[in-house]
Parts: structure tokens; C-alpha cells; sequence
């Protein structure tokens, strides 16, 4: 897998988008989604990583904030006004915030990629090389 020889936030971005959502189905007929293990701990990874200059939010919001930015919201909705109230933010000040957020994430996203493809066009040329 690719995504293990990326630098720690590549590999966590590209986890945090592609690995997957899970769900339950209750007696009731509701489904829940959640992610899995692998995805929770990406987006948790990126979440610590841009801690350093948002000293505002709290850890946990970081979390529902990286989360917000990867998952389906059809699926998985997680909405600025329900952060925001959750921890007594305005939802003007954590919709910035989650702006400031998407916009880091989605460079480091097209960062992953780029690396991604080239460390696998390097590993593919290398194997498929043909003696002289």
C-alpha cells in the first residue's frame, strides 16, 4: 500500500478520504454510519497536526472539524451549527475556522497525491525494469 511509505500527514490525509464508512443497522430501521478504526485514527492524526496555531478550538473540535471535511454528509452529516453549539463557539467563528481547516486539508490532499502517484510510478518502474 502507498499510503505507508507517504510522510505521517500524506498517509493520514489519503487514509482520512479513502479508507471506510461503516455502518449498523438497528431493530428500529435506523442505520448508523461510523468510521472505521484505521480512519478514525487518520483523522485523528490530522487533527493533532493542526492544532499548533488554532490555541481557540479544543482538541475535540478539531476532530468533528477534520472529520466534517472527509466524511459523506449525506451519510455522516455533521453540521457548523451543531459544532459550533456543541462547544459554545458562533457558528461565523467555526465556519472561518472550518474554511481554514478544508483549505490546509485540501493542499495537503493534492500534496499526498502527488507524492502517492510518484512514489507509485517509482516502485511499478523499478519492478517492471527489463535486463539488458
Amino acid at each position: 500500500m502507498v499510503c505507508r511509505l507517504l510522510p505521517m500527514e500524506e498517509s493520514s490525509c489519503l487514509r482520512a478520504r479513502h479508507r471506510l464508512t461503516e455502518y449498523h443497522d438497528y431493530v428500529s430501521g435506523e442505520r448508523r454510519y461510523y468510521f472505521d478504526r484505521d480512519r478514525t485514527e487518520a483523522i485523528k492524526a490530522l487533527a493533532d497536526w493542526l492544532m499548533p496555531g488554532h490555541d481557540d478550538i479544543p482538541p475535540p473540535m478539531m476532530d468533528l472539524l477534520v472529520a466534517r471535511h472527509f466524511c459523506d454528509r449525506h451519510r455522516t452529516p455533521i453540521t457548523i451549527r451543531e459544532v459550533a453549539e456543541l462547544f459554545g463557539k458562533s457558528r461565523s467563528t467555526t465556519h472561518r475556522r472550518s474554511d481554514e481547516i478544508a483549505d490546509r486539508l485540501n493542499k495537503l490532499e493534492m500534496r499526498a497525491l502527488d507524492l502517492g502517484n510518484t512514489v507509485y510510478i517509482h516502485r511499478h518502474a523499478s519492478h517492471s525494469a527489463v535486463p539488458t
